[in-house]
């Protein structure tokens, strides 16, 4: 419910971008709770998910992509 009313300001874009940080996390709390150690593959895909969220952060702010 909070997602959906949040769709509401947040451009498309970003918040398909945010709901990748899901599977970023994922492997942060199965280290945390279990002691799992991710593999390369893992800390590869969150390390381009990030990266994409901070560069799209960092075009919104400076102006060169559309806010929505």
């Amino acid at each position: 419910l909070l997602f959906q009313r949040g769709l509401r300001t947040v451009p498309a874009a970003t918040a398909g971008l945010l709901v990748l940080i899901e599977p970023v996390l994922s492997p942060l709390w199965v280290w945390i709770g279990r002691g799992e150690a991710a593999g390369p593959w893992t800390i590869g895909g969150g390390a381009l998910i990030v990266a994409a969220l901070a560069a799209r952060e960092a075009l919104t702010r400076s102006g060169r992509a559309p806010s929505r």
